[in-house]
């Protein structure tokens, strides 16, 4: 059997489904026919970027910009156009804002022991995780760094609370206990 870890992956070094297994006759046949034959080059071998056909579909729907190149002109508005605060998520410029001192590794390790050392919100534990888990702040606000008002987050859930925040902050302070940070 095939040994995955806690996210799905495969676990190095274990051996394949297939292996020590026989195929029928007749299906080693079929895959004999249809792999390439020896020297033939691949048809997207001497092509360069994505190239998509306008019958390409995702989900269903046509992606009209898929195999298009824009000029550097275009690309520039494009990326001029999600900047500062003509970006959607914009908060008026409060990520630049530095945390206050008492916001340091030991009220962090504090916070991570709280919470078990595992991620509030999907329960991943830090051990699994690639890093130490982040301390979140439940009302977005950096200067309030009481222990009521962080919790530990994953990497892959923290940046999803920064969406949505009035759901978040409500969701975490229920989580909390009900307590007003």
């Amino acid at each position: 059997m095939i040994k995955r870890d806690n996210k799905g992956k495969f676990i190095k070094g274990n051996l394949g489904y297939w292996t020590g297994k026989h195929r029928d006759k007749d299906t080693q046949e079929k895959m004999k026919k249809t792999q390439f034959i020896k020297g033939q080059t691949a048809w997207n071998k001497n092509l360069k970027g994505t190239h998509f056909s306008p019958e390409t579909e995702f989900n269903g729907e046509l992606k009209y910009w898929l195999g298009k190149t824009f000029s550097d002109g275009h690309k520039e508005k494009l990326s001029e156009s999600h900047r500062g605060e003509r970006h959607s998520n914009w908060q008026g410029g409060i990520s630049k804002e530095p945390y206050p001192f008492n916001f340091d590794r030991e009220l962090k390790e504090l916070i991570r022991r709280r919470d078990g050392y595992k991620c509030q919100l999907c329960g991943m534990p830090e051990i699994e995780n690639i890093r130490k888990l982040a301390i979140h702040h439940i009302d977005y606000n950096k200067k309030n760094c009481s222990p009521e008002n962080l919790v530990a987050l994953c990497g892959k859930c923290n940046p999803k609370v920064n969406f949505n925040r009035d759901y978040w902050t409500k969701y975490f302070q229920d989580k909390q206990g009900g307590k007003n940070v």
